[in-house]
């Protein structure tokens, strides 16, 4: 992974992954278990923003990755 640039703006982070990096990540997600104390509002959003938000987009990108790519 390489961070390409980091810019205050509620700080965005522009980062370059490589297929091979995207697969052990969702990899890894998929095989993770949330243990947070759902009652604390931070655990809850982080917990929907990953399962919500970050591992559907992140798996969407993986599949049209692998479908360019042949």
């Amino acid at each position: 992974m390489d961070i390409l640039e980091v810019y205050p703006k509620d700080w965005h982070v522009r980062l370059e992954l490589t297929l091979t990096e995207i697969t052990m990540l969702l990899d890894f997600l998929d095989k993770c278990e949330f243990q947070g104390d759902l009652t604390d509002k931070r655990y809850a959003q982080a917990k929907e923003y990953v399962t919500g938000d970050f591992f559907p987009k992140l798996d969407k990108l993986f599949e049209e990755m692998v479908r360019r790519s042949g």
